[in-house]
């Protein structure tokens, strides 16, 4: 589930058709609704803004911060998608992007497969 936080989730029983009920999405996240062996997946970048019932312990097994990369990292990202040097890469990173102390991850990648797909 991509964006979490962007969901129109209401806990109003008298939820309208485009918002999902918070307890419908606790029984998909607590298995009732879904398939046996499943990994769910669920991203935020305000995970604030999230219902601590939604991320308690025992609902969500494990939580990460991804943080941004630094120019090593973000030009073997962009290395991958693109298939040419690391040093090709570095340039392309430092192109798009400038020189800076960190890089997204998801802005690097992105802007890689564009370039690929020219």
């Amino acid at each position: 589930m991509d964006d979490i936080d962007t969901l129109p989730i209401s806990t109003d029983r008298n939820k309208n058709k485009e918002e999902v009920g918070l307890g419908d999405l606790f029984s998909v996240l607590d298995g009732a609704a879904t398939v046996s062996r499943s990994i769910v997946v669920l991203t935020t970048n305000h995970i604030d803004k999230l219902d601590k019932a939604l991320i308690r312990e025992g609902r969500v097994d494990l939580s990460c911060e991804i943080k941004k990369i630094n120019l090593g990292t973000a030009a073997r990202l962009a290395q991958f998608y693109l298939e040419s040097s690391i040093e090709n890469s570095r340039s392309f990173v430092l192109d798009k992007f400038g020189q800076c102390d960190k890089y997204s991850g998801p802005a690097v990648q992105e802007a890689a497969i564009k370039e690929k797909t020219k």
